[in-house]
Parts: structure tokens; sequence; C-alpha cells
């Protein structure tokens, strides 16, 4: 029950080096009111420092429509005939 009530360790008196920016975003997550979590894993994501989701988002795609032509090589289609 004491775990619920008390407040959770701050990262730095663990990590001393860890970014301040990031020890806010760990230090929302663990909030004990749900309302004060950040709502889903992209608003974590634009709450890091540098987090830009947009940019995320348009490099994972990219990466996969690179990535698809690299596929089609290694599995070449078998020639119906």
């Amino acid at each position: 029950m004491a775990a619920i009530k008390a407040p959770p360790t701050r990262p730095s008196s663990i990590v001393s080096e860890i970014d301040a920016g990031v020890e806010a975003v760990i230090l929302r997550c663990l909030e004990k009111d749900p309302a004060k979590r950040p709502s889903s894993p992209l608003s974590v994501a634009a709450a890091l420092p540098g987090g830009d989701p947009l940019a995320l988002a348009l490099a994972l795609v990219l990466a996969s429509l690179l990535t698809v032509p690299l596929l089609w090589r290694r599995r070449p289609l078998i020639a119906l005939g």
C-alpha cells in the first residue's frame, strides 16, 4: 500500500547524467492519476527531447518503401508456364 502513495524514485537519482526532459517524461508516465499520464505512445514520443512523431512516421514509411524492392529480389516470383 505504501508504494501506491509514495512518489516514484526520480530517474536522476539512479542515472545522474539523464536528460532533464527525459526524466520529466518518465515521471509523467509514472503519475498516480491516469489523467495526468500521456494518453498514447505517440504523445510520449512527442514529449521527448527531439521527439517529432511526424518525422518518425515518415522515416518508417520511407524505410518500408525502400525495403520492399529488396524483398522482391530475395524472393523472385515464380513464372507460370
